[in-house]
C-alpha cells in the first residue's frame, strides 16, 4: 500500500504534467525496484524474479513517458527551411 500510495499519491503533490512530476516517479520506482531485489521477500525466487520485472516494467514505462515529453515536436517548425 505505501507503493501505491508513493506512486500515485507523492507524485501528485508535484506539478501535474511537468518534468519533475515524472523525474520524482523515476525515482521512487527505481527506489521501489532496488528495495525489491534487496530484501526479496517472498518465498520462491520465480516470484521475487516476477516482482522484480513488474517494477523494472513500470520504471521502464515512467523513462519512457519522459523521453516522449522531451521529444515533443508539436511546436517545432518543420517546414524546409526550418
Amino acid at each position: 500500500m505505501i507503493r501505491k500510495l508513493a506512486l500515485i499519491g507523492v507524485v501528485l503533490l508535484v506539478g501535474r504534467g511537468t518534468v519533475a512530476q515524472l523525474v520524482c516517479a523515476i525515482v521512487l520506482s527505481f527506489g521501489f525496484f532496488a528495495l525489491q531485489i534487496n530484501v526479496m521477500p517472498y518465498k520462491l525466487r520465480q516470484d521475487n524474479l516476477f516482482r522484480a520485472s513488474t517494477e523494472l516494467h513500470v520504471f521502464i514505462v515512467i523513462v519512457c513517458a519522459l523521453v516522449l515529453q522531451k521529444t515533443d515536436l508539436s511546436r517545432e517548425d518543420m517546414t524546409q527551411e526550418g
